[in-house]
């Protein structure tokens, strides 16, 4: 929606049409820049240095979303922990190259809204992080996050428009911690913990609940948490089908979808299951399964389609893949998609367009 064209107009309209941080400054918004795409005009084109007034502002139009989901933050087939990053386009199946990361990272966090995204915590190799890094989408500009509170890897994110919910995650022990980190003033508080540490989980959610399911405890899982984020409260969602983990999560308003992973015991067994969470009535059902059975992939979805990458077929990092799986919400229908241009593990997923949306 436009911003108004006549009437009062404040800083806080530009950081929630555009993006933004906290506290605002009108230099963020100048057009071409970290927020604003270049070209977009109010009562005049807006420029992209010297004189910027809010008047300027009266009618612009929001930034058009890019359109696609993000996925790096991975191991190779060499098991190499690498920085780039891979951008695929929902509609016109296509790859691209996305701003590589600064620093190599793998088996982070990952959550953000339709402007940005965050990669938390971690593993470089050798040591695990507590570091982050955030991703503007219109720019493709990377920028150092915030701390979240606690060194570990594992970790697996979901998100709101507000707030990226960064839990559990390997650090000396299992931890069962969330972290929250609030885009707009690069904050990260504590939330509340589940009731057990959890790794390799997968997550799904909406603008107000994160699902969390599966993954490895002292075994392997079928558990679902649910955590409301405007209480800060977490209840017992309903079990996935098969209990496993290396388990990636993705959905759109009205259903998680919990994808791949592995058992290790009595032997190890690699899944194509995709498990179909319907929100409003906690009910759980088998969906289509992927096209191959793989561990560890990454997943994002925009409200149209959902999307599994790469991936293992096999516990080793030469069982690494680039293959992709594409899911259509309202036909319940998987399809293959582009694959990737390098074979990747244990990647994270954003999306310029949440499913929530």
């Amino acid at each position: 929606m436009p911003l108004p064209s006549t009437g009062p107009i404040k800083l806080s309209d530009l950081q929630t049409q555009f993006g933004g941080v906290s506290p605002i400054s009108l230099s963020e918004y100048y057009a071409g820049g970290s927020n604003v795409p270049g070209g977009t005009s109010g009562t005049e084109p807006l420029p992209s240095t010297g004189l910027l007034r809010l008047g300027m502002f009266f009618g612009a139009p929001a930034a058009a979303p890019p359109g696609f989901g993000l996925f790096g933050a991975s191991y190779n087939s060499a098991a190499v922990v690498i920085m780039t990053l891979q951008k695929y386009d929902f509609t016109a199946n296509t790859i691209s190259n996305g701003t590589a990361l600064t620093s190599a990272r793998v088996q982070s966090g990952a959550a953000g809204n339709a402007s940005l995204g965050i990669f938390a915590g971690g593993y470089t190799g050798s040591v695990r992080l507590n570091t982050s890094t955030k991703y503007v989408y219109v720019s493709n500009v990377l920028s150092g996050g915030s701390t979240i509170s606690v060194a570990r890897r594992q970790v697996v994110g979901a998100g709101s428009s507000t707030n990226g919910y960064f839990a559990y995650g390997f650090s000396t022990a299992v931890v069962a911690i969330c972290d929250i980190y609030n885009y707009a003033a690069n904050t990260v508080s504590s939330g509340t913990s589940f009731s057990q540490g959890k790794t390799n989980p997968g997550a799904a959610g909406t603008d107000s609940i994160g699902v969390w399911s599966a993954g490895a405890t002292t075994g392997v899982s079928t558990s679902t948490a649910i955590y409301t984020y405007a209480t800060n409260t977490i209840a017992a969602g309903t079990s996935i089908t098969v209990a496993r983990t290396a388990i990636s999560g993705c959905g759109n308003l009205t259903m998680g979808l919990f994808g791949g992973g592995l058992t290790t015991s009595p032997s190890t067994v690699v899944f194509a299951t995709l498990d179909k969470y319907v929100y409003a009535t906690n009910t759980v059902t088998a969906s289509v399964s992927l096209g191959t059975a793989r561990m560890a992939t990454g997943a994002t979805s925009s409200p149209t389609y959902g999307l599994f990458v790469a991936g293992a077929t096999n516990y080793v990092a030469s069982a690494a893949t680039s293959v992709t799986d594409k899911y259509t919400f309202a036909s319940d229908l998987r399809s293959a998609g582009t694959n990737l241009t390098t074979a990747l593990y244990y990647s994270n997923g954003l999306s310029s367009t949440p499913g929530w949306l």
